[in-house]
């Protein structure tokens, strides 16, 4: 719960704008009516438009294509999630040393100065996002990033913060 200015409780769901009463301070008032949003029909053929690519430059002719009124909410959403995923250091360390190539848990813990155990944790959560695959190696699971788009995002990222670090003017290389 939280206190809006007038001093009364909100729900987090309250915060967030849902638009659902959860107990209003008059017990008469029916609760307030869920606004719903206007389904459209899926197009048969989604119109695309090309969309320049602004994390990396383009050469001549290559655009990336997403349809053309933009992203929905569940794209975004997805997006979000991933990008709550690698907020935490320990996740994106992982990510960038299997980027390089795959490592089983023990070494991981080693290269990030982290338990086993932790190190497991992160790389279920990994796992789940789709973003880290494992392979079974005798008795070993190897952990692996073989997504092209994974391995740009997270170098990209600490690229833009190396740079942001030291502004010479050239790319840093991570």
């Amino acid at each position: 719960m939280a206190r809006t200015s007038t001093g009364k409780r909100r729900d987090r769901d309250d915060l967030h704008g849902d638009d659902t009463d959860h107990g209003s301070a008059d017990p008469d008032r029916p609760p307030a009516a869920k606004k719903h949003k206007r389904q459209r029909p899926a197009p048969e053929a989604p119109a695309t438009a090309p969309v320049a690519d602004q994390a990396a430059p383009t050469t001549a002719g290559s655009a990336r294509l997403l349809p053309a009124p933009g992203p929905d909410a569940e794209l975004l959403d997805a997006a979000a999630e991933t990008f709550s995923l690698l907020s935490s250091p320990t996740r994106l360390h992982l990510l960038w040393l299997l980027a390089r190539g795959g490592m089983d848990v023990g070494s991981l813990a080693s290269a990030v100065g982290a338990s086993t155990a932790l190190v497991s944790q992160h790389l279920a959560k990994l796992r789940l996002a789709d973003l880290v695959r494992a392979r079974r190696d005798g008795k070993r699971q190897i952990y692996l990033v073989d997504d092209a788009h994974v391995i740009t995002l997270v170098h990209q990222a600490l690229e833009h913060h190396a740079d942001l670090r030291h502004p010479t003017g050239s790319t840093t290389t991570i």
